[in-house]
């Protein structure tokens, strides 16, 4: 009986080490299989040029199932590209990766593309989708998480589209992982709202200052409240904002010793909100030479300026004679309003300034030549 108790539990333990054996060569096969190197046929090849500041990109000679039927210039030899970043490791392998940006940007965000190096100039693309205001978290496997995040309605941040994407170490590829809706209830932002009736229709309407992306915002009745949007950018001035004046509302930006203001109103006519009239104002140097102000009426085209001019001799600060002028600039609506119409209104108020100033100093040099 023993003998056969011997016998029986050999068997067993001679099967359960064959099973054993079998699953150790079937865990070797399986890392080898990952260090078996990928053949450079089926990489990208990247040659990056620090010096001048680009990347070309050359694709896999098989693209089969490689290359996204996104991927442009798909019948070209290779791709220049001037914006790239390879200072990241994005899978933890302690290599250099590289991200670059293929463009194709709007109010959604640009087309980025990972490529994880494999070997030399080879890289396996990883990552290939839009991107906007992206961040990069470092995971406790070592590689990094992208975090995206997309305005649901463009250049209004309250909501937010948030979408991370990890990578799968097994797929050597970025899966998207979460995506869910931010809604910021806070007053942080401080946007500047005016609510009032633009558009002449008894209905109030909504226009809004965004300074994180300085942009200007407005929702008609008429127009069943679809977003009419400025350029963004339109100041690097934290100190600006909009506000209601009697036809309509103005965006202004206050400087250290100057600023300027834009009016802006409906136009029947047109269906558009128009930019009618500029402003700006100074306070001058330390005595208050070229301090003033001055306006200017898109509609007639008539300039206004009242500006100050310091007397040296009885030092005395003088306002200057009323500059009274016609000055001509194209007509702008709110969607092709890009702040630049400012700088130029700027350049023409000065020569304006400049030159009434000159006739001043004639009669100062006059004077001073007749006490001689």
């Amino acid at each position: 009986m023993k003998r056969l108790l011997g016998i029986i539990l050999l068997v067993v333990f001679s099967c359960q080490s064959n099973n054993e054996t079998k699953t150790d060569l079937k865990q070797i096969i399986a890392k080898q299989d990952q260090k078996k190197p990928v053949s450079q046929d089926s990489l990208f090849k990247l040659q990056l040029n620090l010096d001048e500041n680009f990347v070309q990109i050359f694709p896999p000679k098989i693209s089969k199932n490689v290359v996204p039927a996104e991927y442009p210039n798909q019948d070209q030899e290779w791709v220049r590209i001037d914006e790239f970043w390879a200072d990241r490791d994005f899978n933890g392998d302690q290599k250099t990766d590289v991200i670059v940006c293929f463009g194709g940007c709007g109010s959604g965000g640009c087309m980025y593309g990972v490529f994880i190096k494999q070997f030399g100039s080879y890289y396996r693309l990883a990552f290939f989708d839009y991107l906007k205001n992206q961040e990069y978290e470092i995971e406790k496997n070592g590689c990094l998480k992208i975090v995206s995040s997309e305005e649901l309605n463009p250049y209004d941040p309250s909501q937010l589209q948030i979408s991370s994407f990890r990578y799968d170490k097994r797929k050597h590829a970025y899966q998207l992982d979460t995506s869910y809706v931010f809604t910021d209830q806070s007053d942080d932002l401080e946007l500047s709202t005016v609510l009032k009736d633009l558009d002449h229709d008894g209905v109030k309407d909504s226009c809004i200052y965004d300074p994180n992306h300085s942009v200007i915002i407005c929702k008609l009745s008429t127009q069943y409240f679809k977003a009419m949007r400025s350029k963004p950018d339109l100041t690097q001035e934290w100190n600006a904002g909009i506000r209601a004046t009697k036809n309509g509302f103005e965006f202004y930006e206050n400087h250290n010793r100057a600023g300027c203001a834009n009016q802006f109103q409906y136009d029947d006519q047109t269906k558009k909100i128009r930019l009618i009239g500029m402003s700006r104002y100074e306070y001058g140097n330390v005595v208050n030479e070229g301090s003033g102000k001055s306006s200017m009426n898109l509609l007639t085209n008539d300039y206004i300026g009242e500006w100050n001019y310091y007397n040296v001799i009885r030092q005395k600060l003088i306002k200057m004679a009323t500059i009274r002028t016609k000055m001509y600039f194209p007509k702008v609506t709110l969607e092709n309003y890009d702040g630049g119409l400012q700088g130029e209104y700027a350049e023409k108020c000065s020569a304006l300034y400049y030159k009434q100033q000159a006739k001043y100093d004639g009669a100062v040099r006059t004077i001073r030549e007749q006490e001689d």
